[in-house]
């Protein structure tokens, strides 16, 4: 938003004249534009926030409509400016939150909940507050219609809005479709409102533009030190202090600019104010986020400073921690890592077990008396028989699985494949084997799906084509095993709405697991062990020629299953390995619960980290892929993991057997990664 803004304040000052026939007036219609996307954004929850953390906002909102209006006045007096931009500045200052500012905060890892709360309220409080502020600032200056701005307020904004939650309440899927665009429309909408304003006040700018241009950005940076400040004084947690940092010196400059062009049309410079800061908040508010990030304290130090008001700040120290939790962490996740890994060193010192992995798996699902295993339907394709097949996979359950038979053959080698996780609930085993006998939306899915994790192949499928027998079944919670939906939960939603209907049941799933003395990670594992154990007992299949591969979670389950499974005799994990020191940040997707769930087995930390876990497998032969631009599984994490597990091959005479490689990729198994783990299954297994 930022670049777009600028590009359109410098074409207003280079070309003005080539805007000159846009009326002012079209300024009202592009915020009422901004403010129905506002309407459209807002949720329930936004509202909710205002009732259960009243102090917080009461104290983000005192601060919003005081901070900025008295600094407003304050450097209008500093900088002795005109009454045009006296007012344009106090305009400024007294208007709610922008929009803007729930972006940075998310960017600076602020308190979003508290960001969004702040900016609907204090817009929902605007048609009387900043009337009655400009009133009370200026209104000894110049003739201010406090009645007629209210009304304004009311037209421009507060129906706008209401306009938009009707929409979103009447028309919910039109709202969930479009909303992506929101972002983009508002800000073309902001870029033509600095556009139209620049333009026509273009020459004046540029004869004396400098000292406006410094007011707006001192008012701007004090104002993100002054929220800072106050959450300081109040001993409010970081990421509170960084959210009231950023909505007190955020604005709507683009309703300031709308009202000065409305109600102040005798001073036409009036608008700049506006149109100045509408260009530097948001490129001064990129760069605090990435400072916030990076430096944390130091940014708002220095904006202390310049604000004149560092002067006690090192002696002001919270008595006691006044908040648990950062982000999804404990505050003392540090000191809990540290004493894990103690814990961890003097375990691997006497070497990890099976045994030990197993007694951390709980109440194990009892193995089948016998696997009944008969055909449903199959399909004849290119040189093998694709089956759809079900057989008992424990004493309770029986599945469905696909299975992929080469023709006229016996004793083969065979895969069994496992699938992603991907927040992807509608299909599990369809990932990685062609679907038949399906409907057509199922078949869509995994259309779409091994298009863009698998870059448009059915492993499965070509493993069979290769001479491979290959089975893939759903895990708990995927495909023929996801949780049953009425016809009611189902009816006009799309797969996306769907899977994103069912991702908070899988914390209820795990819950449950853990109350009954099992876990859903562990219970996965062993629903790997008895596919694995059923594969290799097929007659078509060689016992002693039978591996896994997996990508995602699939390669968490894939080195898993090596590692407890004698019937896996070769392994290949693709974008899944890394260690509890990088995985446990504040920053990675391992910390927020939900889908983490899949992959957890209480205790097992205490005895083991992963690679330590995987290296159970040596001397097996054995393939780690991981992507370098892979956001989920820091490089550093992956390195010393490799490191690890190098290790205990060599130590078992078998380093030649463990291959490991880092690609210039993302979280993706791209065709080149598949033909180097079909080459490696190739010398290891035929």
């Amino acid at each position: 938003m930022g670049v777009l803004v600028l590009t359109a304040a410098v074409v207003a000052l280079i070309v003005p004249g080539a805007f000159s026939g846009i009326k002012p007036t079209v300024i009202n219609p592009l915020l009422g534009v901004l403010m129905f996307g506002m309407g459209m954004a807002l949720r329930l929850e936004d509202f909710r926030i205002v009732f259960s953390r009243p102090k917080d906002i009461i104290i983000g909102c005192i601060a919003q409509f005081t901070v900025m209006p008295l600094l407003a006045l304050v450097l209008s007096r500093l900088f002795a400016l005109d009454d045009a931009l006296l007012i344009g500045v106090v305009l400024v200052g007294c208007c709610p939150g922008g929009t803007a500012s729930n972006v940075i905060t998310y960017l600076a890892k602020g308190d979003l909940a508290l960001s969004v709360g702040m900016t609907a309220t204090s817009t929902l409080l605007a048609p009387v507050m900043t009337p009655l502020l400009v009133w009370l600032l200026v209104g000894k200056a110049v003739d201010v219609d406090v009645a007629g701005m209210l009304l304004s307020i009311l037209w421009v904004v507060i129906l706008p809005i209401i306009a938009g939650l009707t929409v979103k309440w009447l028309f919910p899927q039109f709202t969930e479709r479009v909303k992506e665009y929101l972002p983009a429309v508002s800000s073309l909408a902001i870029a033509f409102i600095v556009l139209i304003i620049i333009s026509a006040n273009a020459s004046k700018l540029l004869l004396g533009g400098m000292v406006i241009i410094v007011v707006v950005m001192l008012h701007n940076l004090c104002g993100l030190g002054m929220g800072w400040l106050i959450g300081r004084l109040l001993h409010l947690p970081d990421a509170k202090r960084r959210a009231i940092s950023i909505e007190v010196g955020m604005q709507n400059s683009g309703l300031a600019s709308s009202l000065a062009t409305i109600h102040f049309a005798a001073y036409p410079m009036a608008s700049i104010p506006g149109a100045v800061f509408s260009v530097w908040h948001n490129i001064s508010g990129s760069i605090v986020a990435r400072l916030y990030v990076r430096m944390g304290k130091a940014l708002m130090l220095l904006c202390i400073v310049s604000c004149g008001m560092a002067k006690g700040y090192a002696q002001d120290v919270a008595p006691y921690e006044t908040y648990g939790l950062e982000k999804s962490m404990p505050v003392f996740y540090k000191q809990l890592k540290d004493s894990l890994k103690a814990d961890l060193q003097a375990s691997q010192a006497q070497g990890v077990t099976r045994e030990q992995v197993f007694a951390t798996m709980q109440m194990a699902p009892p193995a089948p008396l016998d696997y009944s295993y008969e055909v449903i339907a199959e399909e004849q394709r290119d040189g093998y028989v694709a089956q759809k097949v079900a057989f008992n996979i424990n004493r309770w359950e029986r599945v469905l699985a696909y299975l992929l038979v080469p023709e006229h053959k016996s004793s083969m080698p065979a895969i069994l494949l496992l699938h992603d996780h991907g927040a992807h609930f509608t299909i599990g085993k369809e990932k990685m084997v062609k679907p038949f006998g399906v409907d057509s939306l199922v078949t869509a899915d995994a259309e779409q799906w091994v298009g863009a994790c698998y870059d448009g192949v059915y492993v499965g499928d070509e493993l069979a084509r290769q001479g491979y027998v290959v089975l893939c079944t759903d895990a708990l919670f995927w495909g023929d095993r996801a949780p049953l939906l009425s016809e009611k939960d189902k009816q006009g939603k799309t797969i996306k709405e769907i899977n994103r209907s069912l991702y908070d049941r899988q914390q209820a799933l795990a819950s449950n697991m853990l109350q009954m003395g099992s876990s859903w990670g562990a219970w996965i594992t062993w629903d790997d062990i008895r596919s694995a154990a059923f594969l290799a007992h097929l007659p078509m299949v060689n016992p002693e020629k039978v591996g896994c591969i997996g990508f995602s979670m699939g390669a968490y389950r894939s080195w898993m299953l090596s590692a407890l499974s004698d019937d896996i005799k070769a392994s290949a994990s693709i974008c899944w390995m890394n260690d509890t020191e990088h995985l446990m940040t504040l920053e990675n997707n391992q910390n927020k619960g939900g889908s983490a769930y899949s992959m957890l087995i209480p205790g097992i930390r205490n005895i083991a980290d992963y690679p330590q876990v995987a290296s159970l497998a040596a001397p097996k032969p054995t393939l780690f892929f991981n992507g370098k631009r892979d956001k989920l599984f820091p490089v550093e994490g992956v390195e010393a993991s490799y490191d690890v597990m190098h290790k205990a091959w060599r130590a078992k005479g078998a380093k030649k057997n463990l291959i490991t490689k880092l690609w210039d990729e993302k979280h993706f198994f791209s065709k080149a990664m598949q033909q180097e783990v079909f080459d490696f299954f190739k010398k290891n297994m035929k």
